[in-house]
């Protein structure tokens, strides 16, 4: 059994239609691992800054099949500099799901889950905005001379109904491939083995979110490092300090995380 805590420190136009794409955005962008949270400069004179705290909890099993459940609550707010416009959100989820493992190597799993957000903004009301979720992924993992190498395949599909305005809804997928590698016991901080994670991710993204960014992918490189601490704090396995930078055509930004692994 296994439980993970992650804390991650990482256009709108007075339109409905643009405003329900951004309310959109900015949730996926609070609630996403795939929008590491933190602060994005976004296209010209745009700013998005979030933070979320994610929680995963496997269920016992004694088969192929795990059961998950997962949570997170963040929150963010994005600015227009040029319109001085602002959006900030609140937002919770909670979803689950089923990992399968396929062979030694490789597994697949099945998640689906609901995001509620608290919005508001300098033009309008309060909003209520729901998040339906539903992706796929798929991890494959080996060990080469020591060192621990992965390959991840993600899609998700993301449904955002907005009450109170006249076009209420909106739809994005993202998906990304993701590498990595951890290394071997590089050295020992008192006496717990300490590893480091190199990776990279490329994201693409789908629909309404693609349409607003102006943009259909961007990119991700990170370091992690990891410390594991089971033999001193038997409920926590890993602690680890992840970085990484984004990069794409309208977006940049600078993310620093902290995760624990139970």
């Amino acid at each position: 059994m296994k439980k993970i805590i992650l804390v991650v420190l990482t256009t709108l136009s007075l339109n409905a239609t643009d405003l329900v794409v951004d309310i959109a955005k900015n949730t996926l962008m609070t609630s996403q691992k795939s929008f590491e949270s933190g602060s994005h400069d976004i296209e010209v004179d745009s700013e998005n800054k979030a933070l979320f705290v994610a929680f995963r909890y496997n269920l016992d099993s004694s088969s192929n099949i795990n059961y998950f459940l997962s949570s997170s609550v963040g929150l963010s707010e994005y600015t227009n500099n040029i319109n001085g416009l602002n959006i900030k959100s609140n937002v919770i989820n909670i979803g689950g799901g089923a990992r399968l493992k396929l062979n030694k190597s490789s597994y697949i799993s099945l998640n689906s889950g609901i995001t509620y957000s608290d919005i508001s903004t300098n033009i309008t009301n309060d909003l209520d905005a729901l998040t339906y979720q539903i992706d796929i992924k798929y991890d494959y993992e080996t060990t080469i001379n020591d060192y621990e190498a992965y390959l991840t395949l993600f899609s998700g599909y993301y449904y955002t109904k907005v009450d109170d305005l006249a076009v209420d809804n909106s739809s994005s997928i993202l998906s990304h491939i993701k590498v990595g590698v951890y290394s071997p016991e590089l050295i020992q901080l008192a006496n717990l083995p300490f590893k480091v994670e190199l990776y990279a991710q490329e994201t693409f993204l789908g629909k309404d979110i693609s349409d607003n960014l102006d943009m259909s992918n961007f990119t991700t490189i990170g370091m992690a490092f990891h410390l594991y601490t089971n033999t001193i704090v038997p409920l926590v396995d890993n602690i680890y300090l992840d970085i990484n930078y984004v990069t794409g055509d309208n977006i940049d930004g600078l993310h620093i995380g902290l995760a624990l692994s139970f």
